[in-house]
């Protein structure tokens, strides 16, 4: 975002929500915080309307977010086409695509223009709002991962990375689902031995920071205490999720990467990934099977699958768009 906005001729007014403001402070990027420049958050649709005509915006720059957890974002862009403002948004993702759809199903939190990651992007948005101008930049986050695998030592750890269930508005983790009288999270816990190929395993839980509380954890599974995933994710040999961006940013750095898809697990998000990024385990039983190999096989970068180097230039082509949308 630093790069981007030092490389615009323009001036701006970084907003950021509470969510987001430890990245920003770990990037050491200046920012104003939402809670300050507005009244209350969610902010109401008319205080968006004033904040716009009062500081003369003339363009939007803005992400887009899930509607169920704060619509601050969402109603600032429908302000914004309320008022004339020309927005830009970005989808970082392949899912949630209910985020553009207000209470009555009609696309009012749907920016003027949208960059997308790909084609397979592109298309599900079209079939939801033709008229949306898109564009494909790639994902600038992901380009930055840094490919960078690392030996097994003595104990092999691995981390389950959680994400909130935010299509029934709960945000509750997905691993906090029962199956068979105990969660997700136990019933991984209990098809993980304590030791595989002669070393020690040891399971940590990775709570999102939307999930709406953590998941009734076994003794034996400790919390992430980590930071920042970027750095927090070379600490770990295995990472089980579903389909979380924390997931496709292991895979780009090296790190093995399992998906949880037994049946009881399937069905948690309303769109897939589109490419490859680890195997999908249909089976509790498997996960032993796969941590051997993890033992077994080092991560090699003719490992890395050919279709994660769609992320490069990505920085690149959404600076352009900025410039382009701006100018």
């Amino acid at each position: 975002m630093a790069f981007i906005m030092a490389s615009q001729k323009a001036r701006w007014r970084l907003i950021v929500h509470p969510i987001s403001e430890q990245l920003f402070l770990d990037g050491g990027i200046p920012f104003e915080k939402a809670a300050a420049v507005f009244d209350t958050l969610p902010a109401d649709r008319q205080s968006l309307q004033n904040y716009l005509g009062g500081e003369r915006i003339s363009h939007l720059v803005c992400t887009t977010s899930a509607r169920e957890h704060d619509l601050t974002n969402a109603r600032l862009i429908e302000a914004a086409r309320n008022v004339g403002v020309p927005s830009l948004g970005v989808l970082d993702h392949w899912k949630g695509y209910t985020r553009f759809l207000d209470e009555h199903n009609a696309p009012s939190y749907m920016p003027e223009h949208l960059a997308c990651i790909d084609d397979t992007c592109v298309g599900r948005v079209s079939d939801l709002y033709s008229k949306a101008k898109l564009y494909v930049v790639g994902h600038p986050h992901l380009e930055r991962c840094v490919w960078r695998p690392l030996g097994v030592g003595d104990t092999c750890k691995i981390v389950i990375v959680s994400q909130p269930e935010a299509r029934d508005g709960s945000f509750r983790s997905v691993f906090a689902q029962s199956i068979s009288g105990r969660n997700l999270v136990q019933d991984i816990a209990a098809n993980v031995p304590s030791t595989v190929g002669g070393r020690r395993t040891e399971l940590f839980f990775r709570p999102h920071p939307k999930d709406a509380g953590v998941p009734e954890l076994p003794i034996d599974v400790s919390i992430d205490g980590n930071g920042d995933w970027s750095d927090a994710l070379y600490k770990y040999d295995f990472i089980l999720g579903f389909d979380s961006m924390a997931l496709i940013e292991a895979a780009l750095s090296g790190r093995r990467v399992a998906i949880v898809g037994w049946p009881s697990s399937q069905n948690q998000s309303d769109s897939n990934i589109p490419f490859p990024y680890g195997p999908v385990l249909m089976a509790a039983p498997e996960l032993r099977t796969e941590i051997e190999q993890v033992i077994e096989e080092d991560q090699s970068e003719s490992s890395r699958h050919p279709s994660l180097n769609i992320f490069n230039g990505s920085t690149d082509r959404l600076s352009q768009l900025i410039k382009k949308f701006v100018n």
